[in-house]
């Protein structure tokens, strides 16, 4: 069964622009790693709160294991 175009909302620890930054690379990296893409983030203007993740693979989909 192909889970291709699942969607994952990935929730944002960050409060600060500062900590924005390293906390999106450590996660999209990670993600990216395991065959996600980055498609959206919520809310779409200031400061987000949440990352959404599409699969792309014609398999159940994998989470990094240290988020």
């Amino acid at each position: 069964m192909s889970s291709k175009g699942f969607r994952y909302a990935y929730t944002i620890k960050s409060k600060s622009m500062s900590d924005l930054g390293k906390e999106l690379d450590e996660v999209c990296s990670a993600f990216q790693n395991c065959g996600w893409i980055e498609v959206d983030f919520l809310p779409e203007t200031g400061f987000p709160t949440t990352v959404i993740f599409e699969w792309q693979l014609d398999r159940p989909p994998i989470y990094p294991m240290s988020f």
